[in-house]
């Protein structure tokens, strides 16, 4: 995604980013003549791996959809607790203004990716999840270009802006933590009684 963002600057957002987007809806081959960094990044995310088990992933969703209201809860406490205790995370939230003036925005931006991506076929090629995951990335990219050069930025104390364990934190907050949180006051997940059936 970082070769995406210096493409899209060097030829211009207003040439790029639709083609992009088009390619997050559609698929690669639906952009005619796409550029190089585009069809690489594609056909790598659009080549799903021999050991992704959608019947998993299937029941994963739907354990998270009976979490309700409690795993709402969950996201609203657990960030707070966690991940905003990571200083390079901190840093880089002060950096774009996400920390002190769009906190909300950015929770709410946060708990609607969770709900995608957790949503019936969510992650499946074209489906809400994951095209706001290849969004997310994205911008993920570009406020990684902004916020590394910027001259106070200390790599040596905060690492990467938004690297691995920042987004692995994301996801302890967005997806696990909830989970544990509806088990932790009572939710019982029991093992499915039928095969959810191939879409």
């Amino acid at each position: 995604m970082d070769r995406i963002v210096e493409w899209m600057v060097a030829t211009g957002a207003a040439q790029a980013r639709p083609l992009f987007d088009r390619a997050v809806r559609e698929g690669i081959d639906s952009v005619p003549d796409a550029p190089a960094p585009l069809r690489e990044l594609f056909t790598a995310i659009e080549a799903t791996p021999d050991w992704v088990d959608w019947e998993q992933i299937e029941r994963g969703q739907h354990a998270m959809q009976a979490a309700g209201s409690t795993a709402s809860t969950s996201r609203g406490t657990s960030p707070l607790l966690g991940g905003y205790l990571f200083s390079g995370f901190n840093q880089t939230l002060l950096r774009t203004g996400a920390l002190e003036k769009k906190s909300n925005s950015a929770f709410a931006e946060t708990f609607q990716w969770a709900l995608d991506i957790t949503a019936d076929d969510g992650l499946r090629r074209g489906g809400v999840g994951y095209q706001a995951t290849l969004r997310v990335r994205l911008v993920h990219a570009f406020v990684r270009r902004h916020v590394a050069a910027m001259p106070d930025w200390d790599a040596r104390e905060w690492g990467l802006p938004v690297n691995q364990t920042d987004m692995a934190a994301t996801l302890l907050g967005a997806l696990i933590a909830p989970a544990a949180g509806a088990i932790g006051v009572g939710q019982i997940y029991s093992r499915p009684t039928s095969t959810p059936s191939p879409t």
